[in-house]
């Protein structure tokens, strides 16, 4: 486990015990090094070519926008010790982080402007809808710029006005609408009325695309076992259509015990992919997809209201997924 899941998993449990002004200020550690990576690199890449590209501007700029992703990509791994895509899921999970904080304490939501909370959300659902592509990071920083000073970042400058955002927020609304973050709109809703913007017409047109089966969870059970970590593994993507597996459902009885390990490479390819519901020709970005998929149903929030035994099948599920996902970057070399 690296630092800033190690992080990141103290900010959950904070969440967990309620403590949301404490988890917020942890969630958004990860955030800020996160950007700060991304202003190092940005900043290293303008330098190099201010000074070897400076006659062209043309040349200049098309410089910055082919290697600003790898300078970052090579950063996070030199960082972090984690790669693009892995990062990509834990900005999903701290900036998540953050917005649960958000909604559930009186303090921050007097404290957190307006703009700059629509902007968290904005964010999120790019990332989220950006899933398997790889120009996120491009898409990000149509949102905010890092602005760095002795390579310190000192603060995020927002792209968008305050029309804009919710123009972006109304756009992406409906296509959250059909994944597994649908919730998202909802808590979108209920924190326009509790930061008093119930009443305006962006929230009448947010509340078209909210979740009629989504029950909010005011009180957080304490019922998790100390030993029990939250799982967010990370999920890979891939633009290329590359090798593929037929998998088929498995023939054997659906309650039997199954050792993975006394499993043949095509028992295993069948018994992972049915896991990940994994059927036909199928390509990188679709594992990745499914992962994703699967992976947020059983997300802590999901089942916080159940009681301990579907608790631990959800923990149990999840950890299921990740070892089936974890197998199959192992098989396609991704």
């Amino acid at each position: 486990m690296t630092d800033i899941e190690r992080v990141r998993e103290a900010a959950d449990f904070l969440l967990d015990e309620e403590k949301y002004d404490l988890a917020f200020v942890v969630y958004n550690e990860i955030f800020d090094r996160i950007w700060s990576a991304i202003g190092f690199a940005q900043n290293g890449i303008s330098e190099f070519s201010r000074g070897f590209l400076s006659n062209n501007f043309r040349s200049s700029v098309d410089f910055n926008n082919h290697f600003t992703e790898k300078a970052v990509s090579s950063l996070f791994i030199s960082w972090f010790n984690l790669d693009f895509d892995q990062i990509q899921i834990e900005l999903v999970f701290a900036v998540y982080g953050k917005i649960q904080c958000i909604g559930r304490s009186t303090k921050l939501k007097n404290s957190e402007k307006y703009n700059d909370v629509l902007s968290e959300y904005v964010l999120l659902y790019m990332l989220v809808l950006y899933g398997a592509d790889q120009n996120w990071l491009k898409a990000v920083l149509r949102i905010s710029t890092p602005v760095m000073k002795n390579n310190k970042l000192v603060r995020l400058r927002l792209n968008l006005d305050e029309f804009k955002l919710e123009e972006t927020l109304l756009d992406y609304s409906p296509k959250i609408k059909n994944t597994q973050w649908a919730f998202l709109n909802n808590l979108l809703q209920e924190y326009l009325v509790s930061s008093g913007n119930g009443n305006s017409a962006f929230y009448t047109k947010i509340s078209r695309e909210t979740d009629r089966n989504y029950k909010r969870k005011d009180n957080r059970k304490k019922e998790h076992k100390k030993e029990e970590k939250k799982e967010y593994k990370h999920y890979e993507k891939y633009e290329r259509y590359e090798k593929y597996e037929r998998f088929e459902s498995r023939s054997s009885n659906q309650n039997e015990e199954v050792d993975p390990e006394k499993l043949s490479n095509e028992e295993k390819a069948r018994y992972y992919g049915d896991i990940l519901k994994l059927k036909g020709k199928v390509t990188k970005t679709m594992i990745r997809h499914k992962y994703l998929e699967l992976i947020s149903q059983y997300h802590p929030d999901k089942v916080d209201g159940l009681g301990p035994e579907l608790k631990e099948l959800a923990h149990k599920k999840t950890q299921e997924i990740n070892t089936a996902y974890q197998w199959m970057k192992i098989k396609y070399n991704i």
